[in-house]
């Protein structure tokens, strides 16, 4: 099963990320976990993760 982790401060760019994410995930019939991963507002609690995405 895919785990899909949505990281970043809760914002408005984070928000917008997670509902498309579902709705790719619902469309496709994709096996997926969101896994809440909590608010992150320092980028040194995110070095842990390989993020390939722009921030917030």
């Amino acid at each position: 099963m895919l785990s899909v982790k949505i990281l970043g401060a809760g914002c408005s760019k984070c928000k917008t990320l997670e509902a498309k994410v579902r709705n790719i995930v619902t469309n496709n019939n994709i096996q997926a976990e969101n896994n809440k991963s909590g608010k992150y507002k320092r980028n040194d609690e995110l070095r842990n993760y390989d993020d390939t995405g722009s921030g917030c």
